[in-house]
């Protein structure tokens, strides 16, 4: 899978799109119920480049929590682009 040009607003989606149900799918194959929760915040996530302040704004605005767990799994995945100590949000 290539990424889009980031100027292509809706190529830019449909990836961001498909990568989060991609991923979810894979991390949840025994939880499915949790799929589309999953996926809404990795696609928010890659649409504002994992910044981690709006990040923070989403999960505050749907009631979610990102735990301490969640995070250090996510920055051994993603180190360039997350790091536990910049995160604000905590368990």
């Amino acid at each position: 899978m290539q990424k889009p040009n980031p100027h292509n607003e809706k190529a830019m989606m449909l990836f961001a799109t498909t990568f989060a149900e991609v991923v979810s799918d894979g991390l949840l194959v025994e939880f499915l119920d949790l799929v589309a929760g999953l996926c809404e915040i990795i696609k928010f996530r890659y649409l504002v480049s994992f910044n981690l302040e709006a990040v923070d704004v989403m999960l505050q605005s749907k009631n979610f929590q990102l735990f301490m767990e969640d995070e250090h799994f996510l920055s051994s995945i993603f180190p360039k682009r997350f790091s536990v100590s910049e995160s604000s949000t905590s368990a």
